[in-house]
């Protein structure tokens, strides 16, 4: 009897709520817990495994190659149609990148440049830097250019021009031989007599006989024939 009375005492202290760790803990409420789960389908007892560091360290290179693939999947795809975005023509001859130059109160701003190699008697083809002028009837070049160029001023038919607000300038005109690319061509030019002056590649003569396409998306001034 004695030990009867030992034994449901014993039971009824193991159901009796506890406190681990400062949490009520019930052993035989968690008794019922798992006896709920392994009358679930499908339940298999199995071993709780902590993944290993390597595990880990696996985890993080596989989510970075995914990172850079990624990555790469996008800025490429934008280079190749930044490329692209160049005229695909079989008759483009020649192109150039934009050059931006400084202005006062206007900050630094697109200018047409563009450099062809021109034909000197003495020293052969040489590079001439040319500014792509619509607005001008014939290209032109200053008037030092002449000499070197085989040109006497006193030679040559003059005109007259008539340029920015009004002023009334002398040219002479003449014609030199230039490289577009890998073509060579003959374009009339005249020589300015105006000091300062720029080489200009103007409508008569070039203009009128190639393409220019100002690509705006590439930064690129595109010839073509």
């Amino acid at each position: 009897m004695r030990r009867r009375k030992a034994l449901v005492a014993q039971r009824i202290e193991h159901a009796r709520p506890k406190r681990v760790m400062g949490v009520q803990f019930s052993p035989g409420a968690l008794f019922m817990e798992l006896q709920l789960a392994a009358n679930q389908p499908g339940f298999t007892q199995k071993e709780v495994r902590i993944i290993p560091w390597r595990g880990w360290l696996k985890l993080f290179y596989s989510l970075a190659a995914f990172s850079l693939i990624l990555a790469g999947a996008i800025y490429i795809p934008k280079e190749i149609l930044k490329k692209r975005q160049i005229t695909k023509s079989e008759n483009l001859i020649l192109t150039a990148n934009y050059q931006n130059r400084l202005w006062e109160n206007y900050g630094s701003v697109f200018e047409p440049l563009i450099s062809l190699s021109v034909y000197y008697p003495q020293t052969g083809y040489q590079n001439e830097q040319f500014l792509l002028d619509s607005g001008a009837i014939i290209s032109s070049l200053p008037r030092e250019k002449a000499a070197q160029l085989g040109y006497s001023l006193a030679r040559l038919p003059r005109t007259t021009f008539i340029g920015f607000g009004g002023a009334t300038s002398f040219a002479y005109q003449a014609s030199v031989n230039i490289m577009l690319g890998n073509q060579q061509a003959k374009i009339p030019i005249v020589f300015t007599e105006a000091a300062g002056t720029k080489s200009i590649l103007g409508r008569l003569g070039f203009f009128d006989n190639y393409s220019v396409y100002f690509n705006s998306r590439a930064k690129v001034i595109e010839i073509s024939q």
